[in-house]
């Protein structure tokens, strides 16, 4: 009986130990791609893979003194299909631009696409009629471009499943000020 007790406590202390994930599987990893004065971020975790989405605009770009932007955003999946989505970006608590808050692009596209997408083109305008779009050449973010100059990824001590974390935006706020 003493064998057969500390055969199923060995067990289940394997079993607990088998999962191999790391104490920081949960901790909020941030991608930050900068263009100009556009900022995209994709907040993620080994616990929520497919993450969200920040769009930021700088204070020092073409649009910098509106009080809002608009951004128009194209969402690219794979070779065959885009999303195109529009957001009022509202100024930023520091006053550094204006900032979206996370978005869930899995809930704004109405779920047209479970996939995450491959690339990311962005135009601001003023509503007005004058806009920010890189020459007409938009704003463009390749998302899984490891390689990319204009991308880097931070991790935080924070855990993130679906609220972006202050850490994270901590991140974010350094980026609005290079």
């Amino acid at each position: 009986m003493k064998r057969l007790i500390a055969l199923g406590l060995a067990l289940s202390s394997i079993s607990a130990l088998a999962s191999n994930y790391p104490s920081d599987y949960c901790h909020a990893n941030v991608r930050i791609c900068e263009d100009g004065p556009a900022i995209f971020a994709n907040i993620h975790s080994g616990c929520n893979s497919t993450g969200v989405y920040v769009i930021g605009y700088k204070k020092a770009g073409v649009l910098g003194s509106n009080l809002f932007v608009d951004a128009i955003v194209n969402f690219k999946y794979g070779n065959s299909q885009t999303v195109q989505l529009d957001f009022r970006v509202t100024p930023d608590w520091n006053n550094l631009g204006f900032l979206t808050s996370g978005i869930d692009l899995w809930s704004a596209t109405g779920r047209v696409n479970s996939d995450a997408p491959t690339d990311i083109s962005i135009a601001f305008s003023d509503g007005h009629g004058i806009w920010d779009s890189r020459g007409g050449a938009n704003y463009h973010f390749p998302i899984n471009d490891n390689q990319s100059a204009t991308c880097y990824n931070v991790s935080t001590n924070d855990n993130y499943y679906s609220q972006v974390p202050y850490s994270a935006w901590n991140v974010i706020n350094e980026a609005m000020t290079r």
